[in-house]
């Protein structure tokens, strides 16, 4: 039997510890590796992706560095001795995950849960936590509106401050989603697609439909209690409503805006070739790194 690795593709604030208590609740421990978000010093770089690998993959696409990163993480996934992989981490289809699936999908068992939630709830609860408020979140663990490889342009949000930000964020990820949802069912046919909502899945019968697609023998399902909710506001109603009415007044269609990128040709990993380096005397000045296929 192939070994089976599983990871997702969502915005964050969606349910991803909810489904990592999920799958560890359901799946039985000495066979499953289950991990949710690999932070601390010992992983970004190594485990989960750092802020190069996000600046550069959303600044340019899927270049060298980014394509060593997840070839030695997906490796060292499919090495390990469980028979089951499963990392529910916002940060990874972020960075190059699935461009790079194909270093592991001819000899495991592939999978990608898409993972949603109401759009508008995401997006207030990023606003309610701040996480848009500076550059060191987005550039760590989100995306920043400057950044140009994206399929949804941010410039009728950037004037909304961090409400805009985090609207457009939103939009951008679902819309990933519909992207990628087209690239996985079109060229890489050994990866598996599955796509739920967290309002179904915090149900029996949806947490039991997930679990037995992804290929697990599970009759009675065991739901955990709800997971990282957020019970502080620090808005008044009135300030609730207004970002309200600015969601209502900048949402897109992000299932039209993903699907009509991929139809159209364009992709977000791109194609690379690395010149020389230029220098300046003895120094270095940089690599100049040519982008094609978009």
């Amino acid at each position: 039997m192939p070994k089976k690795l599983i990871y997702s593709v969502t915005t964050g604030r969606s349910g991803t510890v909810f489904l990592t208590e999920l799958f560890k609740q359901n799946l039985p421990s000495d066979g499953a590796r289950i991990f949710h978000e690999r932070t601390g010093f010992p992983n970004f770089g190594v485990h989960t992706p750092d802020a190069s690998h996000l600046t550069t993959f959303n600044s340019v696409g899927n270049a060298p560095n980014v394509q060593h990163f997840f070839r030695n993480k997906l490796e060292d996934d499919w090495k390990h001795r469980s028979q089951v992989h499963v990392e529910p981490s916002h940060f990874l289809c972020k960075a190059g995950l699935v461009e790079n699936l194909p270093v592991i999908s001819d000899k495991s068992s592939v999978h990608l849960v898409a993972l949603k939630r109401d759009p508008h709830k995401i997006a207030w609860s990023f606003v309610n936590r701040f996480d848009f408020f500076n550059s060191g979140f987005t550039w760590l663990f989100s995306l920043d509106p400057r950044y140009p490889n994206v399929i949804v342009p941010s410039e009728p949000y950037i004037k909304y401050s961090m409400v805009g930000a985090a609207i457009w964020y939103v939009t951008e990820m679902f819309a990933r989603i519909a992207y990628y949802r087209s690239l996985v069912k079109a060229e890489m046919p050994r990866v598996r697609w599955h796509e739920v909502n967290l309002e179904d899945i915090i149900t029996p019968q949806g947490a039991t439909q997930l679990l037995q697609g992804l290929g697990f023998d599970i009759n009675q399902v065991s739901i955990p209690p709800k997971q990282n909710e957020t019970t502080t506001s620090f808005f008044t109603k009135k300030q609730r409503q207004e970002a309200h009415s600015i969601f209502q007044r900048l949402w897109r269609d992000p299932e039209m805006l993903g699907t009509s990128f991929y139809r159209s040709g364009q992709r977000l990993g791109g194609e690379f070739k690395l010149e020389k380096p230029r220098r300046a005397g003895s120094s270095v000045v940089g690599y100049s790194v040519s982008r094609a296929g978009r």
